[in-house]
């Protein structure tokens, strides 16, 4: 992605047009009122335009403060009431009211502080007074409706209604078209998915094709949305007691049509690691133990320091975990773990069944990265409104397991939490 000015505000602009046109949305009871989408990352912006389907005919522009000074007074002698900032597409087509901001309240609140700044002995330097700007239209988004005259409205989904032309000359980088989409997620798609209960009891292979035992379970990191490791049970001697071996994701090289997990070692290689044979997947929780299971197989760790720590679950740990709403309402529940083996063994999706109006044998699935945590509490959270376009792109149990993600799941993890969709579940524990 290029490089962003953290002072950058960013707005929708007319393709291949020298002046900055900007469509003017239809809003509120019947398109009463008008409005205009304000952006403060080029992430969100181009979201917007990616679920808008504009990309043939519109770009994001990227303004500096002063610049955006001189088209929000135009905006407002053009008699535009409103703006919204970092509006959700997704939301405004299933017709959610979101925050607004009334323009000449907003512009009004500007002007104690900019006499201020100028009648000060210690006079700010632009760099300060674009920060101080960028800052005040942030924390607008979360500002109460007594200070900026903030409410809720809903915005028509296709309707524009006018275009709001303004001719900036002050600085070249003004209207710059950039490519600044969504970075493509690596992951979106994936050659091959099995669900992890598919591959428990089954037989694991070594280089020679001798049986080293079969999968007992499968560990997560949630943190990651990967495999962590493989716990493979094995009995080579009849009667005696299982030994339990722990596989890095690198050392399961492929997933075999005749349902086993072909190993990338010989046994004698997994046969050497004595020291942590018996214990268990709880002891992998210290970094130093897991480090030393992933030196031993010379695989590269996934984690990136001490401070890295994983957060480990056994797949049955996550079956049937409760998934809520944005509304702390009950969404569904965790029906399977979906595994991509040709993806390093990411975790390409869970499966959400049990979901409210929707018969028994449907199911969405959702990247791990869309889900959030916000306590100890074993619960996921989406932070979705129960009614989103997100939870009708259902498949049946008796069907293929989808081998891509909706490309909404793609677009509300990048906007939502600024990451991709096949990574860890967010924590938001910190910012409570």
């Amino acid at each position: 992605m290029p490089h962003e000015t953290p002072t950058s505000i960013y707005i929708i602009a007319e393709r291949d047009s020298q002046d900055l046109a900007t469509p003017v949305l239809e809003a509120g009871r019947q398109g009463a009122e008008e409005l205009i989408p304000v952006f403060t990352t080029s992430v969100a912006a181009s979201a917007y335009l990616q679920q808008a389907e504009w990309l043939q005919t519109e770009v994001v522009a990227e303004l500096s403060p002063p610049d955006f000074l001189k088209w929000l007074l135009t905006v407002q002698e053009r008699g535009i009431p409103l703006i919204a900032v970092d509006p959700d597409r997704v939301f405004q087509e299933d017709g959610m009211p979101q925050s607004v901001i009334d323009v000449k309240t907003f512009l009004d609140s500007l002007g104690p502080i900019v006499v201020s700044r100028l009648t000060s002995m210690d006079m700010a330097t632009l760099q300060k007074w674009c920060v101080w700007f960028s800052n005040l239209l942030q924390a607008s988004k979360a500002a109460p409706a007594s200070s900026l005259n903030g409410k809720k409205i809903t915005m028509k989904p296709a309707l524009i209604t006018a275009v709001i032309s303004l001719l900036l000359t002050t600085s070249g980088s003004a209207f710059e078209e950039r490519k600044l989409g969504i970075p493509e997620d690596p992951n979106v798609g994936f050659t091959s998915v099995v669900k992890a209960e598919d591959i428990i009891h089954q037989r694991v292979i070594d280089t020679k094709g001798a049986m080293v035992g079969t999968v007992a379970d499968i560990v997560v990191d949630r943190s990651h949305g990967r495999v962590a490791f493989f716990v493979v049970h094995s009995r080579r001697i009849k009667n005696s007691i299982p030994t339990s071996y722990f596989l890095p994701p690198s050392v399961a090289a492929s997933w075999r049509d005749d349902q086993r997990l072909q190993l990338s070692v010989d046994l004698e290689r997994v046969d050497q690691i004595s020291e942590i044979l018996n214990a268990s997947p709880s002891a992998f929780v210290d970094v130093p133990n897991l480090r030393e299971l992933y030196d031993h197989y010379q695989a590269n760790p996934y984690w990136t320091g001490q401070n890295d720590k994983p957060s480990l679950l056994t797949v049955s740990d996550i079956h049937g975990r409760l998934i809520r709403d944005s509304n702390w309402m009950q969404l569904g529940k965790v029906h399977n773990v979906v595994l991509a083996p040709e993806n390093g063994w990411a975790v390409a999706f869970v499966t959400v069944g049990h979901l409210k109006d929707k018969k028994k044998f449907e199911r969405i699935a959702v990247p791990m990265g869309a889900f959030a945590t916000k306590t100890v509490s074993p619960v996921w959270m989406l932070d979705l409104p129960g009614k989103t376009r997100l939870l009708d792109d259902t498949f049946s149990t008796g069907d293929s397991l989808p081998k891509s993600l909706n490309r909404g799941w793609i677009e509300f993890t990048h906007v939502k939490y600024g990451s991709a969709a096949v990574t860890g579940v967010q924590d938001l524990s910190e910012q409570q």
